[in-house]
């Protein structure tokens, strides 16, 4: 039998003090925000765009124009080293290399900025994935 003048375990009780609604706003503006940075922070290492399976040829492959993150590589068979150029146009030159597309079969992460555009160039018999954001 309970006391009546003890309150029991789950009896509710009555608050302090109370919020008022600048607070609430203020709450939930914050949450808001922190969303919004989580929301970008994973965006971030999220590709949106894959190129497809890209073969050798006699120039490169322009995968995308303009500025480009490369977030991972997919090297589907590998031969020699390709190689990965920061251009415009599909015919880079060799002081546009920025990178390599190994020989080694793999999923590679990287997080390399384009400023100009992604262009592959894979070797012979080599087939590689790039998987991108444009942000």
């Amino acid at each position: 039998m309970a006391d009546s003048g003890t309150q029991g375990p789950f009896t509710p009780s009555t608050p302090s003090g109370s919020a008022s609604q600048a607070d609430i706003l203020q709450a939930l503006k914050n949450q808001t925000q922190a969303t919004n940075q989580l929301t970008f922070a994973t965006t971030q290492v999220t590709p949106d765009f894959t190129s497809g399976q890209i073969t050798a040829s006699v120039l490169g492959t322009l995968v995308q124009s303009g500025f480009v993150r490369l977030i991972g590589i997919s090297i589907v068979t590998g031969t020699t080293n390709g190689a990965l150029y920061d251009s415009a146009t599909n015919n880079p030159t060799a002081g546009q290399q920025v990178g390599a597309l190994l020989a080694t079969p793999g999923w590679y992460a990287t997080q390399m900025i384009f400023a100009n555009g992604m262009v592959a160039k894979p070797s012979t018999g080599q087939i590689v994935s790039l998987h991108y954001a444009r942000s």
